[in-house]
């Protein structure tokens, strides 16, 4: 004999109620997931703007160290050199602007005529300060005669920003020598 479950009339519908609110639970969570995605997305290329932006900022410095050219000999403490547009730490303009630096490297594909116009557009800046008056002594580590050879002393600084465009900005500071003959 069968008994007749007298319950069921009032459990109609229960299934769907619950798993709605199963599909409720799954769709916000997901959405939580989503949104996490997306941050961390943004934290990643902040960082790697950040990363190629001081990059850019050690290249100029390589550039600096790669050309001893550019580190004068005449002048005396405080001389500046720098790129164009560009003004010494108190704003008064540098004693010559004639530091010519490459141009930046492409950051998407290039062309065989160059850099697409989705290329990084900063600006590149470049101050290198006489620190001292050129009669130091060069490093013992060098081995060079004292009596023959003399140091000077510069302190080159790079600056790139590309905030215009969204990629971030950096910048550091180095300190040069150059051994002067006498």
């Amino acid at each position: 004999m069968m008994k007749s479950c007298g319950n069921l009339q009032t459990q109609k519908g229960a299934a769907l109620v619950v798993s709605l609110l199963i599909l409720l639970v799954v769709t916000v969570v997901g959405l939580a997931g989503m949104r996490t995605s997306t941050q961390e997305l943004r934290m990643a290329s902040n960082a790697e703007d950040k990363q190629t932006a001081f990059q850019q900022a050690q290249a100029a410095i390589d550039f600096l160290v790669n050309n001893p050219n550019l580190l004068p000999v005449t002048g005396s403490v405080g001389f500046t050199l720098c790129t164009t547009n560009e003004t010494r730490a108190d704003g008064t303009a540098c004693n010559t602007n004639t530091v010519v630096l490459p141009d930046p490297f492409c950051d998407d594909a290039t062309t065989s005529s160059g850099c697409t116009a989705n290329q990084w557009s900063g600006t590149s800046r470049l101050r290198l300060t006489r620190q001292n008056p050129g009669t130091g002594l060069p490093p013992r580590l060098l081995a060079t005669s004292s009596a023959m050879f003399a140091s000077a002393y510069y302190l080159g600084e790079s600056r790139y920003d590309a905030t215009d465009v969204g990629r971030g900005a950096d910048g550091l500071g180095a300190g040069l020598m150059r051994i002067i003959p006498k």
